[in-house]
């Protein structure tokens, strides 16, 4: 994973985009609240998809210029194909997480 100011870049070459954070969101929309006070955290490994239950401080968001956004991923490829109607930035917040459900993990035939 490569993290620059202006760009982020994983790895493996699935997601690589170039963006200006502008400046601070100070009055929240309802859909700021809604896309970012989540309290569910999944994280995907190779056997399973874990799910638990997580408890965090409201997250500071920043307005972004997104110049452009390349996403290759096979599981997601549906979903995402243009470019997103809002994009936001977060330096993020601690989260504590508990109560970890694991899920098997099923590939969907094509």
């Amino acid at each position: 994973m490569k993290r620059t100011e202006n760009n982020f870049k994983s790895s493996n070459s699935e997601f690589d985009d170039k963006s200006e954070i502008g400046k601070a969101v100070t009055q929240k929309t309802d859909l700021d609240k809604w896309l970012t006070e989540r309290y569910a955290l999944y994280q995907d490994s190779e056997k399973s998809m874990n799910e638990f239950e997580i408890h965090h401080l409201e997250w500071p968001i920043h307005e972004v210029d997104l110049k452009k956004v390349e996403v290759n991923y096979p599981r997601f490829d549906t979903l995402i194909k243009t470019k997103p109607h809002k994009t936001q930035y977060s330096n993020g917040v601690r989260v504590i997480a508990w109560g970890k459900n694991k899920k098997a993990r099923t590939e969907s035939k094509k």
